[in-house]
């Protein structure tokens, strides 16, 4: 049975069934009625008087119930949602503007970063370049590192420092001067730079130290002669250096392989060179060497150690001044007084042992020979002059090839021609004449024997020298030419040269060449 009822405004309700197709169920799980459209007349009923609802369906009642309390809670969902999305507004706005911010912050640094990275690629080939120049310098530093030399050993100058020193100290270098020397000859021969060299007072203590060892090394050469009775010979010479005397001996004996060997004892300064005073010199250079080195006994007998060697010596050798030959009759007789100490056998033995024992020779340098032939050589051209010219009372040093060879070395000589000034005339006259012609040595500084060697120089380049004073205007033209054209002059400048040719020429450089006095004397 269908029943209507009446509406507002004459609105009739329909059926159930006219309504099941309009009004459906309402759907709690999608929250939706969605066949109710906004201007539908039941719906604003509804909505406008709910003491009428109870004369809808039951269901629909129920269905408009959780409508509307859908409703509420959508609109409760909404403000929510509205405030959460106003939150969310806020919270967008903020994030956009601390986002702007955080991208300008990144944007400086990326700016940053950027100049940093130019920076350390600046920084980087900086680095390379001084790492560059670090390997050059380092290469340089090895290579100077390798110039430099150092000298010493532990701390002390090495074995081969002290020998350098002690061969220039013996070529006469000053104490002060062998450091300047030593860097002298590295830098500029070898390209090397010294770390330390020896100051003056080193080096006065290494040539003290290596006086020291010559003397232990003498002592235990001596003790080595003495035991195996060896006869010795003992050489000796003086000579003057700057106003001091210095006396000089040598010893000669045959070594194990059957070699003349010298050896030096020593050298030292003396007040006169009297035979006595050069005797006790060969004592006291003795004693000192004795006194060397206490652990090399020369013997065990009451007799020093001197006195041992003195009588192994059974020669002398020196010059053929008389205080030489003083001194080999003072040293043969003080070591004849000594040989009954010395040897042990003495009293056992015959006198023929003890006349071997004591023979001594003394054997003077034959150079002193040819040099001291000159003076009577001279005396004999001086005679000579006088019988051919009648003046009396000539000399060897007045006689007129005397003066001629004086005058001649003093214009032809290199060694007066800062003073003369001849000779550089001569020489320029020389070279425009294309004539080879060779300086007169001068007569200072040599031995007499130079004086033949100048006559036969004069003698042979006469001929050049008269042309020469011919042409050219000089000092002491005049007197040049009377000694060229003066006879007697000339005939003994050619005498002179043949002494030099034939006779001291040849054995001076013969004798000058052999070491040994004893072969001179065969």
């Amino acid at each position: 049975m269908e029943r209507s009822v009446m509406l507002p405004s004459g609105t009739a309700i329909r059926s159930r069934r006219e309504m099941s197709g309009v009004f459906p169920s309402f759907d709690p799980d999608t929250s939706q009625c969605t066949n109710i459209a906004p201007s539908d007349p039941l719906r604003s009923w509804v909505g406008t008087d709910s003491r009428r609802v109870h004369a809808l369906p039951k269901n629909v009642k129920q269905n408009l119930q959780r409508a509307t309390e859908r409703r509420e809670l959508y609109k409760q969902e909404c403000s929510s949602l509205r405030k959460e999305n106003t939150e969310l507004l806020r919270d967008q706005y903020r994030l956009e503007i601390e986002n702007a911010e955080k991208d300008q912050i990144i944007s400086d640094r990326t700016a940053e970063l950027i100049k940093l990275k130019s920076e350390l690629t600046t920084t980087r080939k900086l680095f390379a370049e001084q790492e560059a120049q670090m390997d050059e310098m380092r290469s340089q530093l090895q290579v100077q590192s390798s110039k430099i030399k150092g000298l010493k050993s532990s701390g002390q100058y090495s074995s081969a420092t002290t020998l350098a020193v002690v061969k220039l100290k013996s070529l006469g270098v000053a104490d002060e001067k062998v450091g300047q020397a030593l860097d002298i000859v590295a830098g500029e021969l070898f390209n090397t730079k010294l770390e330390a060299t020896p100051s003056a007072t080193t080096v006065a203590r290494m040539s003290y130290t290596t006086n020291a060892l010559a003397n232990k090394h003498t002592k235990r050469l001596l003790s080595k002669l003495v035991k195996g009775k060896k006869f010795m010979a003992l050489g000796s010479d003086e000579t003057t250096k700057l106003f001091h005397k210095l006396q000089a001996y040598q010893l000669w004996y045959i070594d194990e392989n059957g070699k003349r060997t010298v050896h030096n004892l020593g050298m030292k300064e003396v007040v006169t060179k009297s035979a006595e005073v050069s005797l006790n010199t060969v004592k006291s250079i003795l004693d000192r060497i004795e006194k060397s080195d206490p652990s090399v006994q020369g013997s065990e007998t009451r007799n020093s150690f001197r006195d041992i060697v003195i009588g192994q010596i059974n020669s002398a050798m020196g010059d053929r001044a008389s205080t030489q030959t003083r001194f080999a009759e003072l040293f043969e007789k003080y070591r004849t007084e000594i040989l009954p100490n010395v040897i042990d056998e003495w009293a056992t033995m015959s006198d023929d042992e003890h006349a071997a024992h004591e023979i001594f020779q003394s054997l003077p340098c034959q150079l002193h020979v040819i040099a001291s032939s000159i003076s009577p050589a001279m005396s004999a051209l001086a005679r000579h002059e006088e019988i051919l010219t009648g003046v009396k009372n000539l000399k060897e040093d007045t006689c007129s090839v005397n003066k001629a060879i004086q005058l001649f070395t003093h214009h032809f000589g290199s060694r007066a021609s800062g003073k003369y000034g001849t000779y550089r005339i001569f020489r320029a006259w020389c070279n425009i004449k294309k004539i080879k012609c060779n300086s007169l040595p001068a007569l200072m500084g040599n031995r007499f024997v130079i004086i033949p060697t100048i006559a036969a120089r004069i003698f042979l380049n006469r001929t050049i020298y008269t042309q020469f004073l011919e042409e050219m205007d000089i000092e002491c033209k005049k007197s040049l030419l009377d000694a060229l054209s003066n006879n007697i002059v000339m005939k003994h400048m050619q005498t002179l040269g043949f002494i030099d040719q034939f006779v001291t020429g040849p054995l001076w450089r013969i004798l000058n060449g052999d070491i040994n006095t004893l072969d001179s004397h065969m």
